[in-house]
């Protein structure tokens, strides 16, 4: 109608093109379909695309059509503003919404949800998307939006959870051919099954497979209007027996006279494909970008992986810890390192109480300038062994919005043998990835002999993808520890440069600053050579002799000589 569209143009995976413009300065321009003309969709202010080389449910790729830069939006486009359609909606002839992207997506993007939707919001939202063909990684930057426009906020971490929990749930629902699903979400260690239009709700607990058949705990709401009244159990329930399913029909159909057996028979299929399945092969095509940092702290604690901090007794550790918690809760460098904004912790503790910590907590907040009444910290004090502790603890983490823990101590949470054991070790850490946060796993130091490595099994340090090793000076008669942590493991980085921390006690606070290792003799030593001479010559030009001799090296002046040599672009 027009001629020819010189601009930057894509091939979509489903047959169209996209064509990219400049938009204009000085007008906000509005999503529309059909407008322009029949079959002609619009993407701005609050759109979005699917860009290449992203996969299309056909199988087909988005591909550029060519790399010409974007051009001036034709005048003929006629694309109306923000205001235009809002004038137009008032007048009653708003453009169609896009069939692609119903209203409810739109608003819940551009507003987010409040603190009593957000899940719930956010489950809909990665399924929609999900049933769209989008890979995972694009529906993690599309909802991005979402979390940051909730109130409050919703974490990467959080988000990242959903969006896996509902990828999982649809692979299940193809394998039970179910046509017409109802909605769902995981509740700690239960399922969550949601049939809207009949206005029930069903979740089930403790599932597994007996030679008797396949058992779960039931409870089944009504949820019509905004009540959510209680229709049977919790109770037990064979799924696979057909005198207990008849029971249960006879049962329900006196409690609420809706059409119980087609749920019943959709539930049993999704819970047998749930229970088979188990978690889902990953294409890595969809996780090639990390939608967040790799640090949930920076450089100390990882975001998706477990961490170990280890040393003595009275090093600092759990303090260290706690202020780590504190400043991943609050956004706050309370240890001068960078936190990852959205977190939720959760203080998991085999030693101390909840006074202890809490004395902590108020000390910490009032060194740092902060109050700690306006802030939630949460705390719970654990006996036995994590595995046996594990289902409430799971519980606690998906009802609280939990996005990491911190145990104290791994000795006392590796129950059975103990920390020496591999297969207690090993067990601890199976259960620490069905927790599904990264933790912070405080451990003591090593026997004699394994030098830079927690306590116990090899297994400690195998398992952890990154540890770090605790290591202090106490001033005597003081109210000073200076601390030294330094990096021994690392799976997912180099080796990070040794931390190094002044903490000062008063009844009052605790006040946490950082400090160069380096001028601490005692932490010093705990570096390489290299790295004291570096901070030594930092100060000015030494003679061999004087380098030794301020290294305690008086009668090593060979090796230095040597590491001077070996080093020279360094030094």
């Amino acid at each position: 109608m027009h001629g020819a569209v010189e601009t930057l143009t894509a091939r979509t995976g489903g047959g169209g093109e996209h064509w990219i413009f400049l938009a204009p300065s000085d007008r906000q321009l509005k999503n529309t379909t059909s407008v322009i003309a029949p079959g002609i969709d619009t993407r701005a202010e609050g759109g979005y695309i699917v860009a290449p080389p992203s996969l299309h449910i056909s199988g087909q790729r988005y591909e550029w059509d060519n790399r010409t830069k974007p051009t001036s939006l034709p005048g003929w486009t006629c694309w109306p503003t923000v205001e235009e359609v809002s004038q137009k909606t008032a007048n009653g002839t708003a453009p169609t919404q896009d069939s692609d992207q119903p209203k409810w997506v739109s608003e819940a993007l551009e507003h987010g949800a409040d603190e009593g939707s957000r899940n719930n919001t956010a489950t809909r939202l990665a399924g929609y998307f999900h049933q769209k063909g989008l890979p995972r990684d694009i529906i993690l930057q599309v909802m991005t939006s979402f979390a940051a426009a909730c109130v409050p906020p919703m974490g990467i971490p959080e988000l990242r959870q959903t969006v896996d929990s509902v990828k999982r749930y649809q692979i299940h629902v193809a394998e039970a051919e179910i046509p017409d699903p109802p909605d769902f979400k995981e509740d700690s260690t239960a399922q969550v099954y949601t049939w809207e239009t009949a206005g029930i709700e069903i979740a089930i607990d403790h599932l597994h497979r007996s030679n008797q058949g396949l058992h779960c705990e039931i409870t089944i709401l009504s949820i019509a209007g905004t009540r959510h009244m209680p229709v049977h159990g919790p109770v037990n329930y064979n799924m696979t027996s057909t005198s207990g399913r008849e029971g249960l029909l006879k049962y329900l159909n006196k409690r609420l006279e809706i059409n119980w057996i087609e749920p019943l028979e959709t539930l049993t299929r999704l819970a047998s494909s749930y229970l088979r399945s188990g978690e889902p092969v990953a294409d890595l095509r969809e996780y090639m970008h990390r939608p967040s940092e790799q640090w949930a702290l920076e450089k100390l604690i990882l975001d998706d992986q477990p961490t170990i901090l280890f040393g003595p007794g009275g090093t600092g550790k759990s303090l260290l810890a706690l202020a780590a918690m504190v400043s991943l809760d609050l956004n706050m460098s309370l240890l001068g390192l960078t936190p990852q904004p959205g977190h939720h912790g959760i203080y998991l503790d085999w030693e101390s109480t909840n006074y202890e910590h809490g004395g902590r907590y108020r000390q910490l907040m009032t060194g740092a300038g902060a109050s700690a009444e306006e802030h939630e910290l949460l705390h719970l004090p654990c006996v036995g062994p994590l595995t046996d502790n594990a289902t409430r603890i799971k519980q606690l983490i998906d009802r609280r919005g939990v996005t990491f823990a911190i145990i104290d101590s791994a000795g006392y949470a590796c129950g059975g043998e103990g920390p020496e054991k591999a297969d207690s070790v090993l067990k601890f850490f199976d259960t620490v990835r069905f927790l599904k946060v990264p933790c912070l796993i405080i451990a003591h130091d090593t026997k004699a002999g394994n030098k830079g490595m927690p306590f116990g099994s090899v297994y400690w340090h195998n398992a952890a993808r990154t540890t770090w090793e605790v290591k202090n000076q106490r001033i005597e008669g003081g109210n000073t520890l200076r601390v030294g942590i330094f990096h021994r493991k690392s799976n997912v980085s180099r080796l990070e440069k040794p931390l190094g921390f002044n903490i000062t006690f008063t009844p009052e606070a605790i006040g946490i600053t950082s400090i160069n290792v380096q001028d601490v003799p005692e932490l010093a030593q705990e570096t390489s050579i290299p790295d004291q001479i570096a901070a030594v010559l930092s100060s000015g030009a030494r003679t061999v002799k004087d380098l030794a001799a301020e290294l305690g090296m008086e009668d090593k002046p060979d090796q230095v000589r040597s590491i001077l040599n070996t080093n020279k672009g360094r030094f």
